[in-house]
C-alpha cells in the first residue's frame, strides 16, 4: 500500500505533511525553551526523522514491532501502521527523536477520546524513541471537516451522517465491533450539524479536562490533532509538546509551542521573544482558546477569528496577531435565543482575550457544549408544527397581547348577551340609565388599568428579550430572572383578568340599588353569576394561550448559556405543571359551572334567548374543553423534553 493511501488513514494529525486547510497559519515545529523563558525558535528540526523516514518500508523491522505501511509524518516524527510481533497485534508505532517525555505524558492518560499509549522504548543507537500506542481506524479530523466543508457550499448544511460518510471513505482499516460505541454511531447519524458539533466539541472537552486534572496540557490542540473513529467517536492525539504541570522532574529539554492558528493570545506572547509573558501565562483556558476554535471550524469549515495579513517576519506575524486576539472575540450571533444563539455564546465564551472570563475546565465546556445540543434537539423535535406556533415564535410578546385580550371580548360577549336577556328587561327607565352609565365608568377604569398591569409585567420582559437578541452577552442574573417572569407570566395576567372582572358582581348591583333606591328582584345573584361566568371564561383561556406563548415562544429561547439548560430546567419547570393543570381544570369545570349557574337563575327556563345562550355555552365550552386539552397535552410533552422526563420513563 502507499503512503497516500496509508495517509488517509488514521494518523497523529501533526505526523502528516497534508496541508491543514482549516488553519490560516501553518503549524511550526516548537523552539527549545531558553533557561529563563520560551521564546520562538524559527529553525525547524532536521535530526533523525528523516533518516527514519528513509529507511523504514514494509517489512522492516525495528525492536518489537514490524513495519506494514506509514501512516502519517510530520516534524515531529513518523507514524507508522506496525504490527508488534510478540503480541502479534496491530498498532500505530511512533517513530521520533529520543527527545521529551510524550509517552510518559500520555501513557498517564487513559480516557476514551484520548489515543492510547501503550509503551515507549528507545531504540539500540538511544536516538530513536519508539511510541507504541492504539491503532484506531478512522480519519484526521481536519480531513472530516474538509469534507464537511464541501457538502455545506454545496448544499448549505451537512449532518452527523456525513461525518460517518466521510470517516468510512477516508479509512481503509477496519476497526473491532464495539457494541456500546455502535450506540455513538447510531445517535450521530440522527444528529444535523449543530448537534453533531456539539456531540464531538464535548467528547474532546471532556478529554481535556480529564487530562487537566491529571495535570497535563495539551497546547497544540488543533483538527489536524484529533482523530474520528469508525463510530464517530473523537480522539485527542499528539501531546508531543503538551506540559506537564504537576511533574517537577520535567526536563528542560521539553518543547513549547503550538500552531499560530489555534493558540489563545497570551500563547502567542509567550510564543514571542520580545514579550514578558512566560510559559506558565499557558494554563488550561488556553487549551479551551484552542478547542473552541476548533469546534467552531468544526460547524463552519472556517475559523471565527480574524486574522492579520500574512507576511515574511513570523515574529511580527506571530505580534500583530497576539494584538488582535488581545482585544476581541467573535461576536455573538444576532436574533432571538435559540441553539445557534447559544452556540455562538458558548464559542465566545471560550475565545474571550481575558482568560479570567473563559470556561474555567473542560467540564464547563462540555456541559456548555451538551445543553446546546439538547437544546437542538428540542427544536428540531418541534420544527414542524402548525402555523400558530410559528407565529408565536417569531412575534412571542403580540401573542401574549392577542391571547390575553380576546377571551376578554369572549368574556364581554357572554356577558352583554346574559345582562341583555336576564336583567336589563327587568330595569326600570331609571334603573336602565343607571346601568349604562356604571358600563362605561366601569369599562372606563378597569380597563386602562388592566392594561397598565399588562405593560409593567411585559416590559421588562420585553427589554431582556431585546437585549438578548442583540450580539453582547446579557448578564445571567437578568436571564434568570427573566425565565422565571416568562413562566409566571400566565399566572400574573390571571390575577389582573381576575381582578378585572369579579368585583363587577358586586359594584353593579350595589351601585344601581343606591342610585336607584330600589332593585329588581334577583339582581345580585343575576349580576354575580354574569361576571362570575364571564371572568371564568376570560381567565381560562386567556391562561391557556399565554401558558403556551410562554413556554414556546419565549421560555425555551431563554438559554445563552446552555450548560443551565437541563438543570434549570428541572428546578424551574415543575410549577409550571400544576398551572396546566389548572388550565385544563377550568376548561372542564367553567362550563359545566355557568350551565349549573345559568340554570338556577333563570326566571324562565323556557325563554327562546335564554335556551340558544344556554345551547352556545355548551357548545363553546366543549369545544374550548377539547381545544385545551390538546393544548394542556402538548405543553406536557413540551415540558418532559426540557426537563429530561422523557427520557426517564
Amino acid at each position: 500500500m502507499s503512503d497516500d493511501t496509508k495517509q488517509s488513514d488514521v494518523r497523529l494529525a501533526s505526523e502528516t505533511e497534508t496541508p491543514d486547510v482549516t488553519g490560516a497559519a501553518p503549524s511550526m515545529p516548537p523552539p527549545l525553551p531558553q533557561p529563563a523563558r520560551t521564546v520562538l525558535n524559527t529553525q525547524p528540526y532536521t535530526g533523525s526523522v528523516r533518516f527514519a523516514v528513509d529507511v523504514m518500508k514494509p517489512g522492516d523491522r525495528i525492536d518489537d514491532f514490524e513495519v506494514e505501511g506509514v501512516l502519517g509524518r510530520g516534524a515531529f516524527g513518523v507514524v507508522y501502521l506496525a504490527r508488534q510481533i510478540s503480541l502479534d497485534r496491530q498498532v500505530a508505532l511512533k517513530v521520533a527523536p529520543n527527545l521529551g517525555s510524550e509517552g510518559r505524558t500520555m501513557a498517564r492518560l487513559e480516557h476514551k477520546h484520548i489515543v492510547q499509549v501503550f509503551s515507549e522504548t528507545v531504540d539500540s543507537s538511544q536516538t530513536l524513541k519508539l511510541l507504541c500506542m492504539q491503532l484506531v481506524p478512522g480519519a484526521p479530523l481536519n480531513d472530516v471537516i474538509h469534507d464537511l466543508m464541501q457538502i455545506r457550499q454545496a448544499r448549505g448544511h451537512w449532518s452527523g451522517a456525513d461525518v460517518l460518510a466521510s470517516v468510512d471513505t477516508r479509512s481503509k482499516l477496519t476497526d473491532i465491533f464495539d457494541p456500546s460505541a455502535l450506540r455513538d454511531r447510531e445517535a450521530l447519524e440522527e444528529m444535523d450539524d449543530l448537534e453533531a458539533t456539539c456531540w464531538i466539541g464535548a467528547c474532546l472537552a471532556e478529554a481535556v479536562d480529564y487530562a487537566h486534572r491529571q495535570g497535563v496540557l495539551h497546547r497544540d490542540i488543533k483538527p489536524a490533532n484529533a482523530l474520528v473513529n469508525r463510530y464517530g467517536q473523537p480522539l485527542l492525539a499528539d501531546f508531543n509538546i503538551s506540559f506537564q504541570s504537576l511533574d517537577e522532574n520535567a526536563s528542560v529539554d521539553e518543547r513549547f509551542g503550538g500552531t499560530l492558528a489555534y493558540m489563545a493570545p497570551e500563547h502567542l506572547e509567550a510564543f514571542h521573544p520580545d514579550t514578558d509573558v512566560t510559559a506558565e501565562a499557558v494554563d488550561q483556558r488556553s487549551d479551551l482558546y484552542s478547542l473552541g476554535i476548533v469546534v467552531a471550524e468544526l460547524l463552519t469549515g472556517d475559523s471565527p477569528l480574524e486574522f492579520p495579513p500574512k507576511c515574511d517576519n513570523r515574529l511580527l506575524y506571530v505580534e500583530r496577531m497576539a494584538a488582535v486576539r488581545g482585544v476581541t472575540g467573535p461576536d455573538i450571533v444576532e436574533g432571538a435565543g435559540d441553539a445557534e444563539k447559544a452556540f455562538s455564546y458558548t464559542i465566545a465564551k471560550c475565545l474571550d482575550p481575558d482568560p479570567e472570563k473563559r470556561y474555567a475546565s473542560g467540564a464547563e465546556l462540555a456541559a456548555a457544549l451538551q445543553g446546546v445540543r439538547e437544546l437542538r434537539g428540542y427544536e428540531r423535535r418541534y420544527r414542524r408544527q402548525h402555523w400558530i406556533a410559528r407565529a408565536v415564535q417569531a412575534h412571542p410578546i403580540l401573542w401574549v397581547v392577542i391571547f390575553s385580550l380576546v377571551p376578554q371580548f369572549v368574556g364581554s360577549l357572554f356577558n352583554i348577551s346574559y345582562n341583555a336577556t336576564q336583567i336589563c328587561t327587568k330595569f326600570s327607565p331609571e334603573q336602565h340609565a343607571i346601568f349604562q352609565k356604571l358600563v362605561f365608568g366601569y369599562n372606563l377604569v378597569i380597563y386602562p388599568l388592566a392594561i397598565l398591569a399588562g405593560v409593567m409585567l411585559l416590559v421588562p420582559l420585553l427589554r431582556s428579550w431585546r437585549r438578548l437578541e442583540g450580539t453582547q452577552a446579557v448578564d445571567q442574573q437578568e436571564i434568570d430572572w427573566a425565565r422565571r417572569r416568562t413562566l409566571m407570566l400566565p399566572m400574573w395576567l390571571l390575577l389582573v383578568a381576575a381582578g378585572g372582572w369579579l368585583p363587577g358582581g358586586v359594584i353593579f348591583p350595589l351601585l344601581i340599588q343606591y342610585f336607584a333606591g330600589s332593585a329588581p328582584p334577583g339582581l345580585y345573584h343575576h349580576f354575580f353569576s354574569s361576571f362570575t361566568i364571564s371572568g371564568l371564561i376570560a381567565v381560562a383561556y386567556s391562561l391557556c394561550g399565554v401558558q403556551y406563548v410562554a413556554l414556546r415562544g419565549f421560555y425555551s429561547r431563554l438559554w445563552p448559556r446552555a450548560e443551565l439548560f437541563r438543570t434549570s430546567a428541572e428546578r424551574e419547570i415543575p410549577a409550571t405543571r400544576w398551572r396546566v393543570g389548572l388550565m385544563l381544570g377550568l376548561a372542564f369545570v367553567v362550563p359545566t359551572i355557568a350551565a349549573g349557574m345559568l340554570l338556577l337563575t333563570a326566571d324562565d327556563a323556557n325563554d327562546p334567548f335564554f335556551k340558544i345562550l344556554n345551547l352556545s355555552l355548551s357548545i363553546g365550552g366543549g369545544a374550548g374543553f377539547t381545544g385545551m386539552l390538546f393544548v394542556a397535552f402538548r405543553l406536557w410533552r413540551i415540558m418532559d423534553y426540557l426537563t429530561g422526563a422523557d427520557r426517564r420513563q
